[in-house]
């Protein structure tokens, strides 16, 4: 590879052998790091559901989302159908994984809501609330 001869001839200019340890880090610095449980990271998330296109569905949804302490930062409801589903996407605020995973599967349950929802962590730090 590419990598291997550019490592090569750095070594051989600097007059030194393994000047990049083998697996690019040096074993005696390792540490273990804790990791954050995941129902404890709070972030921003997109949210799709698809949904029955009927009055009173958005706000059910918004109601149970609000009940979990999950504030929605934008939605938007993609084409119209009568007797049909549609899409329903939203971003949140800042929130709990725990609390917006409760508040997905209390969703999930409703008949109005025809998939499973559909969830990305956003993780972007330059997100303002």
């Amino acid at each position: 590879a590419v990598s291997d001869t550019v490592d090569l001839a750095r070594n051989i200019l600097s007059g030194s052998v393994r000047r990049i340890p083998l697996l690019s880090y040096q074993i005696e610095y390792i540490q273990k790091i804790p990791v954050m449980p995941v129902d404890q990271i709070s972030t921003h998330y997109y949210i799709r559901f698809f949904a029955k296109d009927r009055p009173g569905v958005l706000s059910t949804i918004s109601g149970i989302l609000g009940e979990n302490e999950i504030s929605i930062k934008s939605v938007q409801q993609i084409g119209r159908k009568t007797n049909g589903s549609v899409p329903l996407v939203m971003l949140t605020h800042r929130a709990r994984e725990a609390d917006v995973l409760q508040a997905l599967a209390k969703i999930n349950s409703l008949d109005v809501v025809s998939h499973q929802p559909f969830l990305i962590r956003i993780e972007d730090e330059n997100i303002q609330d």
